[in-house]
């Protein structure tokens, strides 16, 4: 096993989302770490490793941290693979992709960030 085939995720759940200002946290919950393998990486496969650690409420939002922003302007959503895809080339080695889940589905900053990354995508 080679690490660099595998990317770190660092799951963080049962935690909620809090906006103030144009600040955004994530409080409470849980941590827990997988190691993909990058040609496997999917959203299903993360969705799967996530399950792991525990059961995933239908309707909630996975959202994965760019390396070296802050939460205000880094967060993303995993869309679909080609995301998470992306999510595995802007972790290099040694890096480590947080991500987070959104329980339930339409809050504000769910919005949010679906807009932000609509937007960097080119819609």
């Amino acid at each position: 096993m080679d690490l660099i085939d595998f990317i770190a995720v660092r799951f963080h759940f049962l935690g909620h989302f809090i906006s103030h200002g144009t600040k955004v946290d994530y409080v409470g919950g849980s941590e827990a770490m997988s190691y993909i393998d990058r040609d496997k990486l999917s959203l299903p496969e993360v969705v799967g490793h996530l399950k792991d650690h525990y059961n995933v409420e239908e309707g909630s939002l996975l959202h994965w941290l760019f390396p070296g922003k802050d939460m205000s302007s880094g967060l993303r959503v995993l869309l679909d693979d080609g995301v998470c895809q992306y999510m595995s080339q802007c972790v290099t080695e040694g890096g480590v992709a947080d991500v987070y889940v959104e329980h339930g589905s339409g809050t504000k900053v769910a919005d949010v960030t679906l807009l932000q990354s609509l937007l960097q995508i080119g819609f």
